[in-house]
Parts: structure tokens; C-alpha cells; sequence
């Protein structure tokens, strides 16, 4: 449940709905993904639809790489601060 609540909390709303995605992903590749979105509302320094492209490929390409390894695991942070992201 407080997982749940932490995805609907992400504010821009579609990057929590690609966490949720990616998550399922994570899972059913046998990856341990374990993710934190500390993001201040007034500083995105992109357009919440380029912010989830780019986390998007990111993730792709991190879940790739992870699955190459014998614990395959990928850690996402996402901050934001008034220096950008």
C-alpha cells in the first residue's frame, strides 16, 4: 500500500505511471528495482512528457545491462533542486 500511495504521489503523474510499468518489468526480468523521485514542483527543468521519455530509455537500458550480471539489480534516484535535475 505505501508503495501504491508513493507512485500516485509523483507529481508529474505520468512518471509514476512509468515507474509502475517498469516496475512490472523489473519483476518479470528477475531484476531487484528499487527507485526514489524527489522532485520540487516549480523546478523541471523538462516537460513531464520528456522527463518520461528519457527515464524510460534510461531504465531500458539500465534493466539490459542489469540482466547481463548474476544479481541483477538497478537503483533509480531522480532529485531535483534549483540547479536542475
Amino acid at each position: 500500500m505505501r508503495e501504491i500511495a508513493n507512485l500516485l504521489g509523483i507529481n508529474p503523474p505520468e512518471l509514476g505511471a512509468l515507474i509502475s510499468v517498469k516496475q512490472e518489468n523489473a519483476k518479470s526480468r528477475g531484476i531487484d528495482f528499487s527507485w526514489q523521485v524527489n522532485l520540487k514542483k516549480c523546478i523541471l527543468p523538462l516537460s513531464p512528457e520528456d522527463l518520461t521519455q528519457i527515464t524510460g530509455n534510461l531504465l531500458d537500458n539500465a534493466f539490459d545491462a542489469a540482466t547481463s550480471g548474476r544479481y541483477p539489480k538497478v537503483d533509480m534516484v531522480i532529485t531535483s533542486n534549483k540547479m536542475g535535475l
